[in-house]
């Protein structure tokens, strides 16, 4: 048995919640438990079922259809990874085994990431319930924002897996950093003109 980063991490973890369950109340300490459980019962089932189903559909899938939509780290492939995770919401639980199968079936870690980021964060059930709320408008360009940085985040992150140097890598991240503040600045801009006028 070798004493890993995860072994460590988890005796922490475990440590700290049991140094703060000792300053509980006896109640709080009950309350604590009880929610604890109901937690954990409410979980289980939506992970059991969720990694069977991962696996069943991981047996259909061929590993020529991953490796065509999204085997290399271009910027199409990170757009389909995007599109996917907006259209087939998945809850985190699920999503990490998901993950774990497209990378088996072959697909870059560049659009993996990309899937990652746009996943929690966008759905087609979110973007509803947040039209309804903030109005389409607002509600486009969240999506448009989330979409471009998910896709950026993925093909930066492949190309340091590609092995791209990190000179070139802070040099588009800063053009990325310094276009985002043209169009912020521009925003600002356009919309202080509509409030004169």
């Amino acid at each position: 048995m070798a004493l890993t980063g995860r072994a460590l991490g988890v005796a922490l973890s475990l440590w700290a919640v049991w140094f703060y369950a000792r300053q509980l109340p006896a109640d709080d300490w009950r309350s604590w438990l009880w929610e604890a459980w109901r937690f954990v019962k409410q979980i289980f089932l939506v992970l059991v079922i969720g990694v069977f189903v991962v696996g069943m559909v991981r047996q259909l899938i061929r590993p020529e259809w991953i490796e065509s939509l999204a085997g290399s780290n271009t910027l199409m492939a990170n757009v389909v990874a995007v599109g996917f995770g907006v259209f087939m919401y998945f809850p985190t639980l699920v999503e990490v085994p998901v993950a774990r199968m497209f990378l088996d079936l072959g697909m870059h870690p560049g659009p993996l990431l990309a899937y990652l980021m746009a996943d929690p964060e966008l759905s087609l059930q979110s973007m509803l319930m947040v039209a309804a709320v903030i109005g389409r408008t607002k509600t486009a360009a969240y999506v448009g924002w989330v979409a471009l940085f998910s896709v950026s985040a993925g093909l930066i992150f492949g190309a340091w897996v590609d092995g791209a140097a990190w000179t070139s890598l802070a040099a588009v991240m800063g053009a990325c950093l310094a276009g985002l503040a043209v169009a912020l600045g521009w925003l600002r801009r356009r919309r202080r003109m509509v409030v004169a006028a």
